[in-house]
Formats: C-alpha cells, sequence, structure tokens
C-alpha cells in the first residue's frame, strides 16, 4: 500500500480573527424590508476557499432574484471576499448589488483597520445587535462621482461581525433593515 500525504489544507486557511469578518454559510437567505415598505432577498448559493494569485480567498457568492410580472431573473453575484495579501494582511470587500440598490466604489479595507473602528450597538426589528460598525463611501475613489450619482447609491452599510450586513442606507432615503436570516 502506498500513501500519498494529502495536501496541507492550511496553506490558504485564514486565522479565525480574518475568518470572523465571514458570518455566512451555504444556504442562508438574507430578507431584507425597506421603510417605503418593500421586501428584497438575498441568497447564499456558496462559501468557497480557494486560492488566487497564491493568496487565500473566501468568497461568499449570492443570488438575487428579480422579479416582475413577465419573469423571474437571478443574478448571480458576490456578496463578500476576504483575501490575504502581502505579508499576511487580510483585505475585505463587500459587493452589494440588488434589485434596489448599487454599492458605492468600496476599496478593499484592511481587517486591521475595521478592527480599529468602533463598534456600536444598534437594534433592528427587536434584535440587538452588539457588534455594529459603520462603513461609508470613500469619496476620494475615482469613480465616486459617477457612482453616487443613482437614486439607488448606497450611502452607508451596518455591519455586524457575527451577522454580517444588517442595513443599509441608500442616497434617496430608503433604509433597508434585516427583517430575517434563515438556512434553508
Amino acid at each position: 500500500m502506498i500513501t500519498i500525504p494529502a495536501l496541507n489544507a492550511c496553506e490558504y486557511q485564514f486565522d479565525q480573527k480574518v475568518r470572523q469578518w465571514n458570518p455566512y454559510t451555504k444556504f442562508q437567505v438574507l430578507v431584507f424590508e425597506s421603510t417605503k415598505n418593500q421586501r428584497d432577498s438575498i441568497f447564499i448559493s456558496d462559501v468557497e476557499e480557494h486560492q488566487q494569485n497564491n493568496n487565500p480567498v473566501i468568497k461568499v457568492n449570492c443570488e438575487m432574484i428579480n422579479k416582475n410580472p413577465a419573469t423571474s431573473v437571478k443574478t448571480q453575484s458576490w456578496l463578500l471576499t476576504l483575501t490575504t495579501t502581502e505579508r499576511n494582511k487580510a483585505e475585505f470587500n463587500i459587493h452589494l448589488f440588488t434589485k434596489t440598490a448599487r454599492l458605492w466604489p468600496f476599496v478593499p479595507k484592511r481587517t486591521t483597520w475595521l478592527d480599529s473602528l468602533p463598534m456600536t450597538k444598534m437594534e433592528v426589528y427587536g434584535t440587538d445587535y452588539r457588534d455594529v460598525i459603520l462603513l461609508e463611501p470613500d469619496k476620494d475613489a475615482a469613480d465616486y462621482t459617477t457612482s453616487s450619482a443613482g437614486e439607488t447609491f448606497v450611502e452607508k452599510i451596518y455591519w455586524s461581525k457575527e451577522h454580517g450586513l444588517i442595513r443599509y442606507d441608500l442616497k434617496n432615503g430608503t433604509v433597508w433593515n434585516l427583517a430575517k436570516k434563515y438556512s434553508l
């Protein structure tokens, strides 16, 4: 019998401090409700770990279902990536693209920078979140002026380390709150 050693899975493992920025698992559904009595959902279709350019990556893939009377169209995208780069520094990048919102040009942020942000408490639909950070647009980004022109521009994101995206505010004043999060 010949034994072949398995590849070391730790090659692209993140340390726990980095991993804690991703609260999602495969087959979760995030249901958001707006201050205008609208609903929108994000389906977490996969959470993958792989290497890209010799750097470990965690990518949260999702689907949004855009419904209209004629057809239902599924849009595949991603919600979050965590990437460890040079000198083992991890980057956090959000991509929010729903039928009612478009994310600003969000420059990847170092998780060490995120860890340095003050955490606040917030209540959303009776649920207390105690680990919330506020993320705002990078107004110095090259395409900020173009991207921020639309009414569906996301001006603020409220992110919980334990629960993920819990709220986002649009330029037109509409606020979207996480109403429900469940697993299929």
